[in-house]
C-alpha cells in the first residue's frame, strides 16, 4: 500500500472527493499535491485517477506512468490503476477477468471496476453491459450523486433521454452541486425531450459564471431560440463570439439567431453564414439541411436541388451508421468489418477525423483488414498533402 506517502487526512479527503464524483475538485487538490511533493507516487496515483475517471486517458497514462517510476515495492494498487485505466479506453477482454478478482478482494473499489468496465463498454457501443456495470454500482451505492450522474450519461448516450433524465435530476437532488457535465447532459436531454424552459433552469447556473465556456453557452442560445428568448440568444451569442476558442465555429448557430427574426431575417447573410458552417462540417446535418432553405430563400434552387442529393447520401449514411452502432455492433463489437464500414461511412460524408478513428479501431482488431489498411493510408496521405509533406495525421 501506498499510504505512507500522504497525510491520513490528505489521503481521506482526496478519496471523499472522488467517490463523491467532485472531480474538478479532487482533480485539482490531486494536482497541488504532486507540485507541493512531486516525488510522492501516491498523489501521482490520485492525479491519474482523477484524469481517468474524467476521461482524460492520455494524463491519466502520463501521471500513472510517473506514479509507477517513484514506486518502490507495493506495486498491486498501480496494477490494479493500469487495468481500470485499460478498460475505461476499451480493452475490456485484457482486463475483466483481472479486475473481477481485484474488486472482490477489495470490494469498497468495486465501484471503480464497475465504472471503467462500463466506460469501457461505451467505447465499444456494448450498451446493454454498460447499463449493467452501472446498476450494480447504483444498487450498492444508493443514492450516490456520482453513481447517478454515470448511469444518467450512458442513458442519454443510449438516447434514453427521459431514463436519463430521472437519473440525473436525481443526481442534482441526492447531494451537493453536480459536476458542470451532469447538469451540461441533463440539459441536453431535456432539450432533445422537448422541455428547453427546463433545460434552460437547469443551465442557469452554469451560464451565469464567468468562466462558462462554448459548450455551455452554445446550449444556452439553443434552449433560448426554442423558447422564443431570441434578445437573450443574441447576447449569448456576443459572449460566445469573444471566447478565443469559439472563433470561426459560429456560424450555424449565427445562422439559426438571424432565421428566429422571422419576416425580418437577412436570408442573404444566412445562406452566407451556412455555407460556412458547411464548408467546416461537411457531415453536419443540420447545417447541410438548414443551408437547403437559405439557398431557396435566397432564389438560388438549382443548387438547392444538387444539395438535396447530398443530404440524402448523408442521412442515408447516418442511418446505417446508427444501425451499426445500436444494434449490429450490440451483438458483435469485435468484428473489424463494421468498425471498418462505420469508417467508410463516416468518410463518405466528409467527417475525416472520425473515420481514421473508426479505420485504426478495425485496424487494433484485425491489423491486416484491407479495407480498415486502405482507408487509414489515404486518409493519411490527404492529412500530409493538406499539412505539407512529413507533416504528422492527425
Amino acid at each position: 500500500m501506498l499510504w505512507r506517502w500522504l497525510r491520513t487526512g490528505e489521503e481521506a479527503g482526496l478519496r471523499g472527493l472522488v467517490e463523491a464524483g467532485r472531480l474538478s475538485e479532487a482533480t485539482e487538490a490531486a494536482g497541488r499535491l504532486t507540485r507541493q511533493r512531486p516525488d510522492a507516487p501516491q498523489a501521482w496515483r490520485w492525479l491519474a485517477t482523477c484524469h481517468r475517471l474524467g476521461g482524460r486517458l492520455e494524463q491519466a497514462a502520463e501521471a500513472l506512468d510517473r506514479a509507477f517510476s517513484l514506486e518502490q515495492g507495493g506495486m498491486g494498487d498501480l496494477v490494479a490503476d493500469r487495468a481500470l485505466l485499460r478498460a475505461t479506453g476499451g480493452d475490456l477482454e485484457g482486463t475483466e477477468k483481472f479486475l473481477r478478482a481485484w474488486w472482490e478482494r477489495n470490494p469498497r473499489e468495486a465501484w471503480q471496476a464497475d465504472l471503467a468496465m462500463a466506460k469501457g463498454c461505451l467505447r465499444r457501443f456494448r450498451g446493454k453491459e454498460a447499463l449493467h456495470h452501472l446498476d450494480r454500482w447504483v444498487k450498492a451505492s444508493p443514492g450516490s450523486p456520482f453513481a447517478l450522474a454515470e448511469r444518467g450519461k450512458a442513458k442519454a448516450w443510449l438516447l434514453a433521454y427521459q431514463e436519463a433524465i430521472e437519473d440525473l435530476e436525481a443526481s442534482l437532488t441526492a447531494g451537493p452541486p453536480g459536476e458542470r457535465e451532469t447538469r451540461v447532459t441533463l440539459a441536453r436531454c431535456l432539450l432533445e425531450n422537448r422541455q428547453p424552459a427546463r433545460a434552460l433552469e437547469r443551465l442557469g447556473p452554469l451560464l451565469e459564471r464567468e468562466d462558462a465556456d462554448a459548450m455551455e453557452i452554445r446550449l444556452g442560445i439553443l434552449c433560448l431560440l426554442e423558447t422564443g428568448e431570441l434578445e437573450s440568444a443574441g447576447l449569448l451569442l456576443g459572449k460566445l463570439a469573444r471566447l478565443p476558442d469559439a472563433q470561426g465555429q459560429n456560424a450555424l448557430l449565427e445562422a439559426r439567431v438571424e432565421m428566429a427574426r422571422g419576416e425580418q431575417t437577412d436570408w442573404v447573410r444566412c445562406e452566407a453564414l451556412l455555407r460556412r458552417a458547411t464548408a467546416r462540417a461537411p457531415g453536419d446535418h443540420e447545417a447541410l439541411f438548414l443551408w437547403i432553405g437559405a439557398l431557396r430563400k435566397s432564389g438560388r434552387e438549382a443548387e438547392a436541388k444538387e444539395n438535396e442529393n447530398r443530404l440524402a447520401r448523408l442521412e442515408s449514411a447516418y442511418a446505417r451508421i446508427q444501425k451499426i452502432q445500436r444494434g449490429e455492433m450490440d451483438k458483435a463489437p469485435r468484428d473489424p468489418n463494421l468498425h471498418a464500414e462505420v469508417g467508410g461511412l463516416l468518410e463518405s460524408v466528409g467527417n475525416l477525423d472520425e473515420a481514421l478513428e473508426w479505420y485504426q479501431s478495425a485496424l487494433a482488431i484485425d491489423p491486416g483488414h484491407p479495407g480498415a489498411v486502405a482507408g487509414a493510408a489515404r486518409l493519411r496521405g490527404a492529412a500530409r498533402s493538406a499539412a505539407g509533406v512529413g507533416a504528422e495525421p492527425k
